[in-house]
């Protein structure tokens, strides 16, 4: 496992973790015939990919974001998500990415386990040095 920021997670590793807070079962297939590490779901084979899918990631949205928008004069856009936990007391955090649903992933991340989370090595971002810490 390695350490890497809440605020950097990306694909494959943002994909993983939100599996784990969500309570989704999933497995990691190796590269193949060019591509990175894939997350896929273990009942059923599929792609698990809410950073990108709209109908995983919408549910998620409902599920845990309390709001989202796009920071003004940001080129290329920006956007940023607050995300709130389903305790009593409500705690809500914000963070942001390139798109909605990468900040809305963050920003559930970062609600339910911090600025820094451990994934499998394997998923750490290449080129990423600076925020990941081992």
């Amino acid at each position: 496992m390695i350490k890497i920021e809440t605020g950097a997670l990306a694909g494959p590793a943002l994909r993983w973790v939100l599996a784990q807070i969500d309570g989704v079962v999933v497995g990691l297939a190796p590269p193949h015939y060019g591509t990175g590490w894939r997350v896929y779901r273990l009942s059923d084979g599929a792609a698990y990919r809410p950073d990108v899918d709209w109908s995983q990631g919408g549910p998620l949205m409902d599920k845990y974001s309390k709001g989202f928008g796009i920071v003004e004069s940001s080129e290329p856009p920006r956007f940023r998500s607050f995300a709130r936990n389903n305790g009593p007391e409500g705690f809500c955090r914000l963070s942001g990415g390139p798109t909605i649903l990468i900040a809305a992933c963050r920003a559930i991340v970062a609600v339910h386990m911090g600025d820094v989370v451990q994934v499998p090595e394997v998923l750490a971002p290449v080129g990423e040095g600076d925020h990941a810490a081992a």
